[in-house]
C-alpha cells in the first residue's frame, strides 16, 4: 500500500511540474498569430458613407469648405481564445499599413494586435492579428529599417517569470508583409509599457509609475543597431510617464498627474536633464489616455479634463498656442465621459477624441496668431477614446463601436 501512495504522490508531481512549465511559455509562443486575410476580411464592415459634421451645439450640420469625410469601414475589435472581448489602446500608421493594439481594461492580462492594408484606402482589410490571453498590448511602432513590430505591453509576470516587472518591449519581425512570432522580449521597469515610437535608429517608450521593487519608469531610449541592439542607451526618469511623440529630431513625452509637463529632447542628445520642460498644469484623470502630437513643429496636447493645449515644440514656452476646452456636458450628462482623451493633427485639422462628445474637427488658421475654428463633431454612437491621422486618413477608438477609418477627401467643386 505504501509504495502505491508513493507511486499515486510521483504522478501527481510530475503531473504539477508539466502543468507549471504549460504555464511559463516561450518567447515565440506569446502570441498566436493568424496570417490568413480570407478569415480574418470580415473583421472589417465596408460602409463608405459621408459623415456629417454636426455643431456643438447640436442644433445644426457643418461642413468643411474644402473637403468631406467618409467612413470607409468599421473595424470590429477581436475576441481572445479564452473569450475576452479587447478594447483598442493606440492606433499607428506608416506608409501602406495601419497598426491597431487592444487590451483588456481592468486586472485581466489580455490583448492584442492587428495589422491592416491601406495601399487602397477604400478598401481596406486585415492581413495579420496576434492574440494574448495573459499580455496587455498598449502601444505599437513600426520600423520597416529593422523590418519589425515593437509592441509596448504588460506581462503577467506569474506566467512568464523571464520578466522581472510587467512593462515590456516585444519584438515581432515582418515577413511578407505579415507577422511573424514574437523573438525577443526586452524588460522595462514599472507596470506596463504605455507608449512607444521609433525613429533614427531608436526604439523610444514610456513606462509609468514604480512596481513592486520601486524602480520608477519613465522615457527610455532604446538602441536598434546590430551593436548593441536593445539596448537602453538613455533614460529620463519620473513617475506618471504616459504618451510620447517624434517628428524630425524632437521627441516629446508627456508626464501626467497634478504637476503635468511634457518633456522635450532632441535625438542623439546624451543630457536628458538639461532638456527643456513646458508646464502643462494637472492632467485628469491621472490614469487616462492623454496623447501628444507632433505636427509641423506643435506639440498638440491632450489634458482630460482640461482640454487640449497646443505649443511650440522649439521655442519653448508655457503660454500655449493653441488651447481649446473640453466639450460642455450636456444636461443629464457625467462629466467624466465628456473628456479630451486624445489629439491628432494633419496639414489642415486638429481632431479631438472628447469621449463621448464625439470626435471634434478643428481648422488649423493660416496666422498662429488666431486660435483653432471647431467645423464640428462626428458623433458614432460611442464614445470617441483614441484617435490617429495621418495623410488623408483617420483612425478612431470608439469604445464598443471599434475602430472607425475614415477617409478625408478634397470637396468637389
Amino acid at each position: 500500500m505504501k509504495t502505491k501512495i508513493l507511486f499515486l504522490l510521483a504522478i501527481m508531481l510530475l503531473l504539477f511540474a508539466c502543468s507549471n512549465k504549460a504555464t511559463s511559455p516561450k518567447t515565440n509562443d506569446l502570441l498566436s498569430i493568424n496570417n490568413d486575410s480570407d478569415q480574418l476580411s470580415g473583421r472589417i464592415i465596408h460602409k463608405n458613407q459621408v459623415i456629417d459634421l454636426h455643431s456643438i451645439d447640436g442644433k445644426r450640420v457643418v461642413n468643411s469648405r474644402d473637403y468631406t469625410f467618409t467612413l470607409i469601414g468599421e473595424l470590429q475589435p477581436p475576441t481572445t481564445v479564452a473569450g475576452v472581448d479587447l478594447r483598442a489602446t493606440h492606433i499607428f500608421i506608416n506608409g501602406n499599413y495601419a497598426y491597431v493594439t487592444y487590451n483588456k481594461e481592468g486586472d485581466v492580462f489580455a490583448g492584442g494586435i492587428d495589422m491592416i492594408n491601406i495601399t487602397f484606402p477604400d478598401m481596406p482589410y486585415v492581413v495579420s492579428e496576434g492574440l494574448s490571453d495573459f499580455i496587455d498590448i498598449s502601444s505599437v511602432t513600426a520600423d520597416y529599417q529593422t523590418n519589425k513590430i515593437y509592441l509596448g505591453a504588460a506581462i503577467n509576470p506569474d506566467l512568464y517569470p523571464q520578466v522581472n516587472t510587467p512593462a515590456a518591449i516585444l519584438e515581432i519581425p515582418i515577413y511578407s508583409w505579415s507577422m511573424t512570432d514574437v523573438t525577443n522580449v526586452t524588460d522595462l521597469p514599472s507596470w506596463c509599457t504605455n507608449s512607444i515610437i521609433g525613429a533614427q535608429g531608436y526604439v523610444f517608450a514610456t513606462t509609468g509609475n514604480a512596481f513592486g521593487n520601486g524602480e520608477v519608469g519613465g522615457v527610455f531610449a532604446l538602441s536598434t543597431d546590430p551593436a548593441n541592439y536593445m539596448q537602453i542607451i538613455d533614460s529620463d526618469r519620473f513617475n506618471n510617464a504616459q504618451y510620447l511623440d517624434v517628428e524630425g529630431i524632437r521627441v516629446a513625452a508627456i508626464e501626467g498627474g497634478a504637476n503635468a509637463k511634457l518633456h522635450l529632447y532632441n535625438i542623439g542628445d546624451d543630457d536628458t536633464d538639461s532638456e527643456p520642460q513646458i508646464n502643462l498644469g494637472s492632467i485628469e484623470p491621472v490614469d487616462g489616455k492623454n496623447t501628444v502630437k507632433i505636427k509641423n513643429g506643435i506639440a498638440y496636447v491632450a489634458l482630460g479634463e482640461n482640454g487640449m493645449k497646443a505649443f511650440d515644440a522649439y521655442n519653448v514656452s508655457d503660454t500655449p498656442i493653441y488651447s481649446l476646452p473640453k466639450p460642455t456636458v450636456p444636461e443629464g450628462g457625467v462629466s467624466t465621459d465628456y473628456i479630451t482623451n486624445a489629439v491628432s493633427a494633419d496639414n489642415d485639422f486638429v481632431y479631438l477624441a472628447n469621449g463621448a462628445g464625439g470626435l471634434y474637427v478643428a481648422q488649423i488658421p493660416d496666422n498662429t496668431n488666431d486660435n483653432l475654428t471647431i467645423l464640428g463633431t462626428m458623433e458614432f454612437g460611442s464614445s470617441a477614446n483614441y484617435v490617429q491621422a495621418c495623410e488623408n486618413l483617420i483612425f478612431v477608438a470608439s469604445g464598443t463601436g471599434g475602430i472607425k477609418i475614415i477617409q478625408r477627401c478634397p470637396r468637389k467643386k
